[in-house]
């Protein structure tokens, strides 16, 4: 069974910091930030982990440092502490946030917040139930396609479809940076795409999934692309209506310290997660598309 680890609130060190610890010699902080509208940051050794956006009610996201679970966010006005997976963590004051660690790597699928009188006044799903609902796959056609000749010269490596609609990612590696292009295509031709260059990236020690591009179309397709630790052989991205979608992971062939992953969605689907799983199908890492992307 996971237990929870003790989290210490400090005022006054840094603008914005609520709390900050150590987890097996990494350094890690929570802070308040309220660029782009309210959001609490959990970062370890500077590595960018997850923000979750404040909104009425309960908010909460999900790292993972060194082999720990760490859940996050902002718990209702009312609560004194919050709990999971059984275990219960005092609230820090500050905000009213609240971080967990616990020493294993199980990621738990709710939190719950507790009044002062030990009941349990509202519940924050940190993901949709899995459902067996097939809508969008139904859909939609995603498929990696295999990387060959100079990197540096713009590949497509994955590709689908969204109805009679389409789309491709291309990218080209460079030195320590990659171009990133995505193009759409309605079913009469019209389309186009964008993309841009940006630092080549690396797994940290809070990071093993990042979502680095989203988009809509007028063509009828939105898309997601981003990185993950090479560990990761398989991603599932689940919607708000519970329905599983597999994604394929690409851009192995390229040698850099991330693979990657692309898909085409229709314009009313809405992601919820993404799940990377390892060559012995244990989730490894969690991400959410609209932290990134709101």
């Amino acid at each position: 069974m996971p237990r929870f680890m003790s989290a210490l609130r400090f005022d006054g060190d840094a603008p914005g910091l609520i709390a900050k610890g150590e987890i097996d010699g990494q350094t890690w902080n929570l802070t308040w930030l309220e660029h782009r509208g309210p959001r609490v940051s959990f970062n370890a050794d500077n590595d960018f982990a997850m923000v979750a956006p404040v909104t009425l009610g309960f908010s909460a996201a999900v790292a993972a440092v060194a082999g720990r679970t760490v859940v996050f966010g902002v718990a209702p006005a009312d609560a004194v502490a919050v709990r999971a997976d059984g275990y219960e963590v005092s609230t820090l004051g500050a905000h009213d946030c609240f971080i967990a660690i616990f020493d294993d790597d199980e990621i738990p699928e709710r939190v719950v917040a507790v009044d002062r009188h030990g009941r349990a006044s509202d519940a924050h799903a940190l993901a949709p139930d899995r459902s067996d609902v097939v809508d969008v796959g139904r859909r939609i056609t995603v498929e990696a396609v295999p990387i060959t000749g100079d990197p540096s010269y713009e590949h497509i490596v994955a590709r689908g479809t969204v109805g009679d609609a389409s789309w491709t990612h291309s990218v080209a590696v460079s030195g320590e940076s990659m171009h990133e292009y995505t193009d759409t295509r309605a079913p009469n031709g019209f389309g186009g795409g964008g993309g841009g260059f940006g630092p080549l990236q690396s797994p940290g020690p809070a990071r093993v999934l990042r979502v680095r591009g989203a988009g809509g179309s007028s063509t009828g397709v939105q898309t997601l692309h981003g990185w993950a630790d090479p560990r990761v052989v398989r991603i599932e991205l689940r919607l708000d209506s519970g329905e599983v979608i597999e994604v394929p992971v690409v851009g192995r062939e390229l040698g850099i310290a991330t693979v990657l992953f692309a898909i085409g969605l229709p314009p009313t689907a809405e992601p919820a997660i993404i799940d990377g799983f390892d060559e012995t199908d244990r989730l490894i890492g969690r991400t959410w598309p609209r932290l990134h992307f709101p």
